[in-house]
């Protein structure tokens, strides 16, 4: 009897631990977290129909936007969404830095293409289309990220 108890009581503890490890947010509940942050910081922001989200500052020149396949020159301090703190920054000392575009998150794919060179703003990026479910260094999981970015050049 003693046993039993012994192993019903191990049970319960792991299927407790189990219930109450927070589960992933859905795209739905991650878009109006979103939405919300956008309408705090008074921002005017556009959707991608993938849920990133894009304030564009500086328009930049000409008509071109870059393709994956291109080099981005960039300036940008990223920042999780939930408390702004900063995980990422070029911007002390500014100096931009260059990147395969196709080799970077998805949030930076999708939201770069909706910017021309010289173009200034911000993307909000989904978990899904940052570091998902495993974060990244001082990301942690399921951690909306906030980039200001400004696309100097691609080529």
């Amino acid at each position: 009897m003693k046993k039993q108890f012994l192993w019903l009581l191990t049970l319960g503890g792991f299927l407790s631990l189990f219930s109450c490890t927070k589960s992933a947010p859905t795209d739905e509940e991650e878009d109006a977290l979103i939405k919300a942050y956008i309408t705090k910081k008074g921002w005017t922001a556009q959707s991608t129909p993938e849920g990133v989200y894009y304030v564009t500052d500086v328009a930049g020149t000409g008509t071109a936007t870059p393709a994956l396949s291109n080099i981005v020159k960039v300036y940008y301090k990223g920042y999780l969404m939930s408390d702004e703190t900063v995980f990422d920054s070029n911007l002390a000392p500014k100096a931009a830095i260059e990147f395969s575009l196709a080799n970077l998150i998805k949030g930076w794919q999708i939201g770069f293409q909706k910017f021309k060179a010289g173009g200034k703003g911000k993307l909000i990026i989904p978990s899904r289309h940052a570091y998902g479910t495993s974060g990244s260094g001082s990301v942690p999981a399921n951690a909306i990220l906030v980039f200001d970015i400004e696309l100097v050049s691609f080529k």
